[in-house]
């Protein structure tokens, strides 16, 4: 894995190793999503932030404030590696961390702030999707902000109707505006 693009362009970043319930974001899939969303600026939340890949190609691209959670702990390990490298390369002091946390209790608990942008990429084999969604867009984006979620394509079918959809081979990224 590498960051695509930004002031960390080119980086490699550590994979997840052979953790079962893990499965990164593609560069393939990370490239596409950063030329739909531009994150430069904004706030941006990466829920099942796995190896981190995502929340670091945000901070490469310019937010100004990045926030993975992840309760993994070997993952949760290379994620705060990642981002460490990335922050590295930055000018200046982004705001970047990571928080161990189970999502759906961080969502249920998290009040100090909103977000402009929320990612969340979970296990397939997870049950409540829905809920995740519902609570992300509730709890943790600004109004008429975004969150993109990634899911199996068979699996995308039996979720909300998001505002947009994008297919890339057997995943899609699901769009929904706050507000909309």
């Amino acid at each position: 894995m590498r960051i695509v693009a930004g002031f960390a362009k080119g980086l490699t970043l550590a994979g997840p190793g052979r953790k079962a319930e893990t499965r990164p974001t593609s560069d393939k899939v990370r490239e596409a999503l950063f030329n739909i969303i531009d994150v430069y600026g904004s706030s941006f939340l990466d829920l099942y932030a796995g190896s981190g890949a995502v929340g670091a190609e945000a901070l490469s691209r310019g937010a100004r404030r990045v926030v993975l959670v992840e309760n993994d702990r070997a993952v949760l390990n290379v994620a705060r590696k990642n981002l460490g490298k990335v922050r590295e390369r930055a000018d200046g002091s982004p705001k970047a961390n990571v928080i161990d946390s189970d999502v759906p209790k961080f969502l249920k608990e998290f009040k100090r702030e909103k977000f402009d942008f929320v990612f969340c990429d979970p296990p397939y084999a997870i049950k409540n999707r829905q809920e995740i969604i519902a609570g992300s867009l509730e709890k943790a984006l600004h109004e008429g902000g975004m969150l993109v979620f990634e899911t199996s394509s068979k699996i995308s079918k039996e979720l909300p109707q998001p505002d947009r959809i994008k297919n890339y081979g057997d995943t899609d990224l699901l769009f929904y505006t706050k507000g909309k």
